[in-house]
């Protein structure tokens, strides 16, 4: 079943602020006798970072539900479901007080959704959603929609499109319904979670008119974010000018064109699993090739070269593959935020700063030149002596595998009133967890 692990950020706001996630599929009945719920809802901090996890399944599930004060919803026992089953809420007046339970989901002849019937003898509320760690000990049920009021008898039926909706500055508490009133607030960020990568980070800041916006990055982007750059940077360094991504550059020679395709692919699918982003540029009918690589973060010029040299060397063909030139570039931006590529020389001390986030200018650093051989030569030679086996960088690639020889890269309506409560059975039991919710000064 298809799993999205998300993570919301935020960095020194200015002003706390409540984040809200909740689900908004697309359906008429939505805010007319279907009502989402908040899921998850936090607090981002004015000063310092904040984070919140929150885990969607596809795993649906049909829970009994109540509507307390405060319009806060209770989750009761629930029952896994799939697409084109039906299942029954019962209600067992023997016991004392009386139990609602779910009867086994079975098929149902022409339904493509998931339907709920209920066979309580009287109104009950019966909400949708998904479960997390099914059949596992860590097993629970996390209500997203609920019809508060379904009459007996009536069935409801879910067709459960995962749409999330996040919001900030809304007054609303977890598990709490959602009033319509909420529609004419545009959330700042939405997304159909089916279209995401298994994990995904939405950070959450200020733009230039502040207002709040999220934007959400790439697995790459992810590892760099949240960094403060001046923690990064010394404080005797200019910060208007600070580097924020490097690439690394090499032609590639080898020794017959019919082993090209073949080497560049198993070099770049390993370079691909190292964390790199990998682009590969054939070099007309000729037996080379430009390989470039977008670095992660601490990683340096030097290091991508002592990656690439050492998985060649250690697949046997030293003699038959060489770097025939290679450099690298970093970008820059400016004070004004304009941003401009620089050459890195590798016959400076830069070639070996491993921290993508540096000073844009570096004087040159010390190199050893041994005799009869060039400053370029002796690097290389000194490269070719450190090469053991490969470290692994930091951070995440997100291109794609590689493919022949190359690496390619919803009106407002009053709320239903509190329902009398009941007791549960041992249909399926609500194990509430707290919020995954992390601060950090």
């Amino acid at each position: 079943m298809a799993t999205r692990n998300l993570t919301f950020k935020s960095t020194n706001l200015g002003d706390n602020v409540t984040l809200m996630l909740c689900f908004t599929p697309p359906t008429p009945r939505l805010f007319v006798d279907q009502f989402p719920i908040a899921w998850k809802v936090t607090t981002l901090a004015a000063t310092g970072r904040s984070s919140l996890n929150a885990t969607w399944t596809a795993n649906l599930g049909f829970s009994a539900t109540q509507v307390g004060q405060g319009s806060i919803v209770t989750a009761g026992n629930y029952t896994p479901i799939q697409v084109g089953q039906t299942t029954t809420l019962l209600l067992d007046q023997t016991a004392r007080p009386p139990v609602q339970h779910w009867t086994d989901p079975k098929a149902l002849s022409g339904v493509t959704t998931v339907q709920a019937v209920n066979g309580t003898g009287g109104p009950a509320g019966i909400g949708l959603g998904f479960i997390t760690d099914l059949n596992k000990p860590t097993e629970d049920m996390s209500v997203a929609l609920t019809w508060p009021n379904v009459g007996n008898t009536l069935a409801v039926t879910g067709d459960f499109t995962p749409i999330l909706s996040a919001y900030v500055a809304l007054d609303y508490q977890e598990s709490q319904l959602i009033r319509g009133d909420i529609q004419s607030v545009a959330p700042i960020w939405q997304k159909n979670l089916l279209s995401l990568q298994a994990n995904s980070t939405i950070v959450i800041s200020k733009d230039a008119t502040g207002a709040y916006v999220a934007q959400q990055l790439s697995g790459f982007d992810a590892d760099a974010e949240g960094r403060d750059l001046s923690d990064q940077i010394p404080a005797s360094i200019d910060q208007k000018d600070i580097v924020t991504t490097r690439v690394y550059r090499a032609t590639l020679s080898f020794g017959a064109q019919g082993l090209v395709n073949d080497s560049l692919q198993t070099i770049t699918e390993y370079l691909y699993k190292k964390g790199y982003r990998v682009k590969i540029t054939l070099l007309g009918r000729s037996t080379d090739a430009l390989l470039e690589l977008i670095l992660p973060y601490n990683t340096s010029c030097n290091q991508a070269e002592k990656e690439l040299l050492g998985y060649i060397e250690n697949h046997g063909f030293p003699t038959r593959a060489a770097i025939k030139e290679r450099g690298g570039e970093k970008t820059v931006f400016t004070e004004e935020r304009l941003s401009f590529w620089e050459d890195i020389n590798p016959a400076t001390s830069e070639w070996y700063i491993s921290k993508s986030i540096v000073p844009s200018i570096t004087g040159p650093g010390s190199v050893k030149i041994q005799a009869n051989t060039t400053a370029s030569d002796s690097i290389v030679a000194d490269i070719m002596n450190a090469v053991g086996e490969p470290s692994l960088g930091n951070g995440e690639a997100i291109n794609g595998k590689a493919n022949g020889s190359v690496g390619f890269l919803g009106s407002d309506l009053a709320q239903p009133e509190p329902q009398a409560p009941v007791s549960y059975g041992n249909t399926r039991s609500i194990n509430r967890k707290a919020s995954n919710i992390s601060l950090a000064a």
